[in-house]
């Protein structure tokens, strides 16, 4: 069973708070998971995202079929009960909403893995691949805010793994880049420029029949969903004796 923040003595430390918002929803207070209703796990997860807003904007965000009164209401409501179950999670101003910093976010370590790699790709160790590769955002939420997100954090992602798998394969780190080039395809499936990061990662390391089920696995996914065949460029990066012939089936 969920578990209420718990009391504190005086002079405590404050309860360790994590929020996770990669592949789920879970608050826990040092360990201990809390529950919370769907509104007050949707305000947080908004406020997780977007680390501050607007009382007005956060409310229309979360209600948008509402009118602005029912939807400052149910906010108020959704402060309300967060606020009495976990006193100070929320900075809660007469205007602006934000989540207190002592809460520790997925999401945020996500950023900020994602800064240090724009930053200095090189540093980026196979422990931060995992990070790098954390899974969507709020699955099964149908939210028009959760969607527009998941897709903008995917992107991020995405653009950091094929940036790591560049480097590394520049600075013949062909391991760490093979890794990375393996995220990316997780991510995006059907994106030639990874499957290439991919395929060229493998043949460095000598890994032929590995380079080669890339491009098969690669080829059979681009035929079935999108109906197209491999580019000539594409085509180039494995033997020709290995390739199917391009099929005339649509």
């Amino acid at each position: 069973m969920a578990e209420s923040l718990p009391d504190q003595h005086p002079g405590a430390v404050g309860p360790r708070l994590r929020l996770e918002v990669l592949g789920h929803w879970e608050l826990t207070a040092d360990g201990r998971r809390i529950g919370l209703g769907q509104r007050e796990q949707r305000l947080l997860g908004l406020l997780t995202v977007r680390h501050s807003g607007s009382r007005s904007l956060v409310a229309g965000t979360l209600w948008p079929d509402s009118s602005e009164a029912l939807a400052l209401a149910n906010l108020r409501s959704a402060v309300w009960k967060v606020q009495h179950q976990l006193p100070g999670i929320i900075d809660s101003g007469r205007v602006e909403l934000a989540l207190h910093p002592m809460v520790r976010c997925d999401v945020t370590a996500l950023r900020t893995m994602i800064k240090t790699c724009q930053s200095d790709p090189a540093k980026i160790t196979v422990d931060d691949l995992a990070m790098l590769a954390a899974p969507p955002l709020l699955p099964g939420w149908k939210d028009e805010w959760v969607l527009l997100e998941r897709e903008r954090i995917r992107n991020r992602q995405l653009a950091a793994l094929q940036l790591v798998a560049r480097e590394r394969a520049a600075a013949a780190s062909f391991g760490i880049a093979e890794m990375a080039a393996e995220a990316a395809t997780r991510l995006e499936p059907l994106s030639e420029d990874t499957v290439e990061l991919l395929i060229t990662a493998r043949d460095a390391l000598g890994d032929t029949a590995g380079a080669l089920q890339a491009y098969r696995q690669w080829e059979r996914r681009l035929r079935q969903d999108l109906g197209l065949d491999p580019t000539p460029q594409m085509r180039a990066l494995v033997p020709p004796v290995a390739l199917d012939p391009p099929t005339t089936d649509r």
